[in-house]
């Protein structure tokens, strides 16, 4: 991370009469140079992964028997059988995957094997204000203010950027992509189209997301300080010893350099995590859930490289990943890809604040008061290959069916025994699953017990997928692994109440203490350089609920003692 950033800011004060005027601006330049040689999960060196995932599948029959009220020694507890399967892979040296990150130039050409993914990014910020602090009566101010700011997105100075389009020609957006799936899932359809990955420079657009250019930001404060003698409002308010303040301000984010230069590289087309998941003892790559412990490639055992997809030096625009069976596919099945949405907006805050402040005897200052803060349009991520767990067939959806599987499985039930389940019983119907066991829905079982124990849901459906009577559901299936983006639609609120005391000094004794009942909330969200997920993508509001860092009671507490000991000095 090599950074170079220019600031040039003014600020003017002016008072006239009874106002102070302020105001101001800034223009902030920002070039930043970078280099990594990973793509979140792969090296630019080859890595072999022994350890169960979707990949590799690791069936019952290769775990110890589940323990129970009448099976309790020799027996494996019924939430450790991901650990098994994972301590069971990497002892007998089971490939899961093999991945190898290699990078290309802004045109989509190859650079050499080994050669790290570099950038020259570059964006400015802007920032203007003027504010008015009008001292209306002697016992009266009030506070005008407004604000203009615009967070500009970045560019890559030889065109560095990437989006992703369908093959139709139309820019993906996350929240429509997910919408229509969802359609089509509760009517029994598939929505999988084709997508395509372009560089930004045969595109139509300068920027790798929408700028943002009308983002004022009010402020307005009012503190009233009354001059009150004499009877019980006298008491109460004091002379000039009581504040009551109240304010509102809108504050816009911004995105910092992870999001605008490292994140912004995690597109598919400039780093190309080759990826063979799922490699067989005979060198294929077969995907998900495609090996078992006697089909699995062991390291040592039946050699000591994995192949890997080709690697075009001269790669056609638009990339389209994807098997064999994906229309005009140019590249192989991708691993991962993560952009910004084209529509991404900076996050809006509304701050609300309400405060009492009074003067007791001693110099003492009590304060009580409200602070509520709502935030719209947070940074948050989604995955687009989310599995549509509304898919309805044979007039069951499946996490319905999931569920009632679930159940009988962690309860001990024998796999012939298993219920069947219409969506299995449908979706499935004539396929392998059905061949050699009671039904359908008992041959999902008998080779994905596991998953299902350890709800491992996104394994268990992109296994289940390619064998679908309708074709793959996903992506997942079809074209790349991980369809992320980092999306506005994170939300939180923040409320608190508040009491402080604060003891100026007296006899060498100062205190200070503070208390507040606070309640946070918020849809998954934290801070930037955290790749956090929402916890469903077909409804950002369902995981709403406390966040990571809700407090509900805080007290601090704290003293100043001077000592009376050379107290001339």
């Amino acid at each position: 991370w090599r950074a170079h950033n220019w600031t040039w800011s003014d600020n003017f004060s002016w008072v006239k009469g009874n106002h102070l005027l302020q105001f101001g601006g800034s223009v902030r330049r920002n070039a930043i140079q970078f280099w990594r040689d990973d793509a979140q999960s792969a090296l630019a060196q080859r890595i072999y992964q022994l350890n169960s995932g979707q990949g590799l599948n690791i069936p019952s029959t290769y775990q110890p028997p589940i323990c129970s009220s009448t099976v309790t020694t020799n027996c494996l507890p019924s939430n450790r059988t991901s650990d098994w399967n994972s301590f069971y892979a990497g002892a007998l040296g089971l490939t899961e995957r093999a991945t190898l990150v290699a990078t290309r130039d802004a045109n989509f050409k190859a650079n050499p094997m080994g050669a790290p993914l570099s950038t020259d990014s570059h964006y400015n910020e802007y920032s203007i204000y003027a504010n008015d602090s009008w001292k209306m009566r002697p016992s009266l101010t009030l506070n005008l203010g407004l604000n203009w700011s615009a967070d500009v997105p970045e560019t890559e100075v030889q065109g560095k950027l990437a989006l992703a389009y369908y093959s139709t020609g139309q820019v993906v957006i996350p929240s429509d992509y997910v919408a229509q799936r969802a359609k089509s899932a509760l009517a029994g359809t598939v929505f999988n189209p084709v997508l395509t990955w372009k560089p930004i420079n045969s595109t139509d657009r300068q920027y790798p997301y929408d700028p943002t250019w009308t983002s004022f930001g009010p402020r307005i404060a009012l503190a009233w300080n009354p001059s009150v003698s004499g009877g019980f409002l006298g008491k109460m308010f004091g002379n000039r010893k009581m504040v009551l303040r109240a304010g509102f301000a809108r504050l816009y984010d911004r995105l910092n350099g992870v999001q605008k230069v490292i994140d912004a590289q995690q597109v598919l087309g400039f780093t190309q995590t080759l990826l063979c998941l799922g490699p067989s003892t005979t060198g294929q790559c077969t995907g998900s859930a495609g090996i078992n412990p006697l089909t699995a490639f062991r390291v040592g055992v039946d050699g000591s490289t994995v192949p890997l997809p080709s690697y075009l030096v001269d790669q056609p625009i638009p990339i389209i990943p994807g098997y064999s069976t994906v229309p005009g596919a140019n590249q192989a099945f991708a691993n991962a890809s993560t952009q910004l949405a084209p529509r991404f907006r900076p996050a809006i805050n509304n701050s609300y604040n309400l405060t009492l402040q009074r003067e007791l005897t001693g110099g003492t200052i009590l304060e009580i008061g409200y602070v509520r803060r709502d935030a719209r349009n947070l940074l948050v991520g989604m995955t687009l290959n989310q599995i549509p767990y509304m898919m309805v067939y044979g007039g069951q959806n499946f996490a319905q069916a999931y569920d009632a599987v679930a159940d009988q499985v962690r309860a001990g039930a024998a796999t012939a025994s298993i219920t069947a389940q219409p969506f299995f019983e449908k979706a499935l119907a004539g396929t392998s699953y059905c061949v050699g066991s009671p039904n359908c829905t008992a041959g999902v079982v008998a080779k994905f017990s596991s998953n299902i124990r350890n709800s491992q849901v996104f394994n268990l459906f992109n296994g289940l997928q390619s064998s679908f009577v309708f074709g793959p559901a996903t992506a997942a299936g079809t074209q790349i692994n991980d369809f992320l983006y980092f999306t506005d639609y994170g939300k939180s609120s923040y409320h608190a109440g508040f009491v402080s005391l604060k003891m100026r000094e007296h006899k060498g004794l100062s205190l200070n203490g503070n208390f507040s009942w606070a309640h946070s909330l918020d849809n998954g969200v934290v801070n930037q350089d955290i790749d956090a997920f929402v916890a469903n993508s077909y409804n950002t509001r369902y995981g709403w609920g406390n966040s990571v860092f809700d407090r509900k009671f805080v007290l601090n507490l704290m003293w100043l003692y001077n000592m009376p000991f050379h107290a001339s000095n």
